[in-house]
């Protein structure tokens, strides 16, 4: 037997072997020697361990690709939010500096009434705009960093979907390996 073969093509060896068999009459039972069952099942058993450990070593990347990913979008919110805190910030700091400056130049023009209205019609204009586009900002913001996040659980749920699968083909495997003993 190569030792190239893999548990499944060993299975599927041993299922030739038993379908390829003459049944003893009226018995429906088939002879197979002793050797050769034991030669099947000692190459199953040679390659499971280095499976299961390949399976072991794919659940733990799953793991370690989870954490990772999980640590980037706790870096991204995070970010997200001093971005969003720094632009609100900036834009009270301008939007108080621009009221600040319009005041300025509305106390200098005062020469009329009209003039000072509009000066503060101006600013008040000013600061609802400034306050506007911050807070589009910060929206954008956060919309990206939660559009990161599901894509990243999104593919951690694909990755486990697949790593299910894969368990199960080999506790199916291994439930037909055992009742084949």
């Amino acid at each position: 037997m190569s030792s190239n073969l893999t548990v499944i093509e060993e299975i599927e060896k041993f299922e030739k072997q038993i379908s390829s068999k003459s049944t003893v009459p009226f018995t429906g039972s088939i002879l197979i020697k002793k050797s050769e069952i034991q030669d099947i099942l000692e190459t199953i058993r040679e390659h499971l361990p280095s499976e299961f450990e390949q399976c072991r070593k794919l659940v733990s990347d799953v793991e370690s690709l989870k954490s990772r990913t999980e640590a980037v979008a706790t870096q991204h919110l995070e970010a997200a939010d001093k971005t969003a805190t720094k632009i609100v910030e900036d834009a009270r700091t301008k939007a108080e500096e621009m009221l600040t400056m319009a005041e300025k130049k509305s106390a200098e023009l005062v020469s009329s009434h009209s003039v000072t209205q509009r000066a503060r019609q101006q600013a008040q204009t000013m600061l609802a705009s400034a306050e506007r586009d911050s807070n589009a900002m910060l929206e954008g913001a956060y919309t990206r960093s939660v559009r990161s996040i599901k894509s990243a659980l999104a593919d951690i749920e694909r990755l486990k979907i697949g790593m299910q699968q894969s368990l199960r083909q080999i506790d199916e495997e291994e439930t037909r390996r055992r009742a084949g003993e």
